[in-house]
């Protein structure tokens, strides 16, 4: 008996350090998300189904204080808050909720001291809805013993695929973009876009003949620096570029002829200060050919 209780004890105790939260109720009823997990034990994927699940019944419903309560109360009080949660409400594209989303942790984290546990995650979604890709992103902490007010949905957007290309294309040029964002739901029709390797890549349309892959690869035999004169005389100004926010490198996307009806795409990776080439791979709308570049600069 004494060996069975003492088992007993340790599958509790290793269950309470899995957790990240000592375990306060065993089963309650709570008014909203920020209750239940600041009074009961959750875990990171049950807690990120639950926060999905809870704001977008509010945006189906169209019931603005149900999703306002899903965010921390510490965000709760933030001067732009109410104006930020009234238009996501409008902007959110009803019938979203009942399409099969594609989950994905989006990393992880926490601590622990004397005054208890901190833990908190993020969380991607997909789903295809309304003839294309919509893409959900939620962080949130769902156990804070020192402070019950940072418990909650902490970030929350929603983008169709223009605003996702727009969004990522715009970070690049500004470390603080969408720092003031609590809750955004981005619906852009007007951006030109085109769909790289399954990521929508922001498109810039240039007057440039659009090369075969065959001609890529002699260019590029030949003249392996973006700032040489062939160079910009063969493939004209990039549909897209940006510089490398941590590198000295930067990336350029140029549209090729298809092949078979199918589009495809040059990516190119060079320094951006010398603008020697490093590598070179054709892309199409589901992949891109790592395995078999068109270019690779020696080493």
């Amino acid at each position: 008996m004494f060996r069975r209780n003492t088992l007993a004890v340790i599958l509790l105790s290793s269950l309470i350090l899995l957790s990240g939260c000592v375990f306060r109720r065993e089963k309650a009823s709570y008014d909203n998300l920020v209750e239940h997990w600041q009074n009961d034990t959750v875990f990171e994927g049950g807690a990120a189904e639950e926060a999905l699940n809870a704001l977008l019944d509010a945006c189906e419903s169209g019931d603005r204080d149900a999703f306002a309560s899903c965010f921390t109360p510490e965000l709760q009080k933030e001067s732009s808050f109410d104006e930020q949660v009234d238009s996501f409400i409008s902007a959110y594209p009803s019938g979203l909720k009942d399409c099969d989303m594609k989950y994905s942790p989006a990393g992880a984290g926490g601590s622990s001291g004397e005054d208890g546990f901190v833990r908190g995650a993020g969380a991607k979604y997909e789903c295809t809805f309304d003839g294309g890709r919509y893409y959900i992103y939620i962080k949130f902490c769902y156990c804070n013993d020192p402070d019950p007010d940072k418990v909650g949905v902490e970030f929350f957007t929603i983008e169709n695929e223009g605003a996702k290309a727009y969004n990522n294309y715009q970070s690049y040029f500004d470390e603080d973009y969408m720092s003031d964002v609590i809750a955004s739901c981005d619906i852009r029709d007007d951006v030109d876009y085109r769909i790289i390797d399954g990521t929508p890549v922001y498109w810039t349309e240039t007057e440039s003949r659009k090369l075969t892959e065959d001609e890529v690869r002699r260019l590029l035999a030949e003249h392996p620096d973006i700032d040489d004169p062939e160079f910009k005389d063969a493939l004209g100004e990039p549909n897209y570029h940006v510089d490398n926010t941590n590198s000295t490198g930067c990336r350029l996307y140029y549209e090729l002829e298809p092949e078979d009806g199918e589009a495809t795409y040059l990516l190119i990776i060079a320094d951006a200060y010398s603008g020697k080439i490093y590598d070179a791979y054709k892309c199409t709308a589901d992949s891109t050919g790592y395995d078999d570049p068109i270019y690779t600069m020696e080493r």
